[in-house]
């Protein structure tokens, strides 16, 4: 039986909150294939977040909207967390690389954090050598050249969005 993730529901409506939500691409990952937009509208959203399973972050679509048409306006970014405290236990496993924070997060000084810009997202019960349940952050290395990479404990993922999750919108630069 699969193991559905402690607080699906939660997170669930914290990312739906955003106007974004979360479609199951399993089947294609294993496949190794990109998932294709009629296959995910047909599937519909992610009811729960299970243990084993990869997800795709997509804005929901307005009415008469498609799939594929709401995420091509989002031009690459939307899902991100902040990370302010590189060494605090939440984090299983980090790879961020450096940005301007200052065009994602509105002013906030580059050297004090970073963010994590991300478009999928996997719960994995037997990642690392202790077999840890976590919840991973991540975009494949084809859609970014240098991805980042975030492995969350999953006791405390929740928490974690709770406080750092947010979507971010490219912003144009002051006096353009």
């Amino acid at each position: 039986m699969d193991k559905v993730f402690t607080d699906s529901n939660e997170l669930k409506l914290l990312i739906e909150n955003t106007g974004w939500t979360l479609y199951d691409i399993s089947q294609s990952f294993e496949q190794g294939v990109k998932p294709e937009w009629d296959d995910l509208e047909k599937q519909g959203p992610a009811g729960e977040f299970i243990f084993g399973r990869h997800y795709l972050f997509t804005p929901i679509p307005k009415e008469d909207q498609s799939l594929r048409d709401a995420y091509s306006v989002t031009k690459g970014l939307g899902p991100s967390l902040l990370i302010d405290d590189r060494h605090h236990e939440r984090w299983r496993s980090l790879y961020v690389t450096s940005k301007d924070n200052t065009i994602y997060w509105g002013g906030r000084e580059p050297s004090t954090s970073r963010v994590a810009l991300f478009s999928r997202l996997s719960f994995e019960d037997r990642f690392g050598s202790n077999g840890e349940e976590n919840v991973i952050a991540w975009t494949p290395d084809v859609a970014h050249p240098d991805p980042d990479f975030v492995a969350i404990r999953s006791h405390l993922a929740l928490d974690t969005f709770q406080r750092y999750f947010r979507i971010v919108h490219m912003q144009d630069p002051v006096g353009n």
